[in-house]
């Protein structure tokens, strides 16, 4: 099975940009999510953001400026940045929302050996150089990614030893490292290890971690792990969505984004008590990030509503590959809320 490693990549390498760089990428899109009272129209007014220009103002400045407007409780402002292009996110939770909460820090002193995070982070750097080699596939048929691009692959095949031999090693930083940079490469490695039900039950309690480095590497790793569990349901894996919903509602958009590719494949599966809980819990998320102009992202939530819809997989497979415009995604997803809502009644 070939998907894409893009999502990964370009949430890797946006994270922590230099002004600099920004400035050389002009701004291709820019999405909102967590607006309920705030009008979109509000936030624009403040940064005068223009698609097809470069970005003029630094990210600590659109979170400054979106946070000053009435009943802004948190912002947080995701840059995205692919060669020469730059889609940003902007994610809001308002004062009558109720902020995120995940499990405290761990204090153990306990760090990831060096030559280890040193692998981890090669691997992140060659996320980039693999896109634009035009190598941006990777399989994921074995419970874990293994990318198409030789260098990145032969980095990603090395850790499946690792895993195996140090398992209970990263597992436990994990659980108890102060190190954030610690888990943060434990919660990738690991997910390598060939017994998948312990891959599971490990990155499972990654997904609650304080740090959101940490929880997109888990959240990630789960949704490969959800993947490979419909297409293999002799092994009888259990991966619990619950966190992914509580994902879908934060202001962030690495827990958005991995949460909404984790439900995406737990979707596939069909489970009606899944879909229910999805279109009681989770509905307004859905529709506000598949209208999303980003369309690589948006096309997670497009996939799950359109199983909530009813629709077959084949048929939403070929309407996807249809959709070549901002609007023509609208206009298919406003069908599909119709089409839950009348099935609803």
């Amino acid at each position: 099975m070939r998907q894409l490693l893009i999502s990964i990549a370009a949430i890797s390498v946006a994270a922590m940009l230099p002004m600099v760089l920004l400035a050389q990428s002009e701004i291709t899109s820019v999405d909102y999510f967590g607006l309920r009272q705030l009008k979109q129209s509000d936030i624009e007014a403040v940064l005068d953001l223009k698609t097809g220009e470069p970005l003029r103002i630094s990210v600590s400045e659109i979170e400054s400026r979106v946070g000053a407007l009435d009943g802004v409780a948190e912002v947080n402002v995701a840059p995205i940045r692919y060669p020469g292009n730059l889609a940003l996110f902007i994610g809001v939770r308002e004062n009558d929302q109720p902020a995120m909460t995940f499990r405290d820090s761990p204090t153990g002193e306990s760090k990831i050996d060096p030559e280890l995070l040193k692998a981890y982070n090669q691997t992140m750097q060659m996320l980039v150089p693999a896109i634009r080699s035009g190598k941006a596939g990777e399989d994921r048929s074995a419970g874990h990614s293994v990318s198409e691009y030789e260098p990145l692959k032969e980095l990603q095949l090395g850790f499946i030893e690792i895993a195996n031999d140090q398992f209970d090693e990263l597992d436990t930083l994990l659980k108890e490292s102060a190190d954030a940079d610690s888990r943060v490469a434990a919660a990738y490695i690991i997910a390598y290890a060939t017994d998948k039900q312990r891959v599971v039950e490990s990155i499972h309690f990654a997904c609650d971690d304080a740090d959101a480095g940490v929880r997109n590497n888990a959240v990630r790793a789960l949704a490969v792990l959800s993947n490979y569990a419909n297409e293999n349901p002799e092994l009888d894996l259990n991966v619990d969505p619950t966190p992914f919903l509580q994902l879908l509602r934060s202001p962030t958009w690495t827990d958005r984004n991995k949460g909404a590719a984790a439900v995406d494949s737990i979707s596939r599966g069909r489970d009606p008590e899944f879909l229910e809980r999805l279109r009681t819990d989770c509905m307004n998320e859905l529709v506000e990030m598949a209208k999303w102009k980003s369309s690589g992202h948006a096309f997670f939530s497009i996939r799950i509503l359109a199983r909530m819809a009813n629709f077959p997989e084949e048929v939403i497979i070929e309407k996807c590959k249809g959709l070549k415009s901002h609007e023509d995604r609208l206009n298919w997803v406003e069908t599909l809320v119709d089409t839950i809502n009348n099935t609803d009644k």
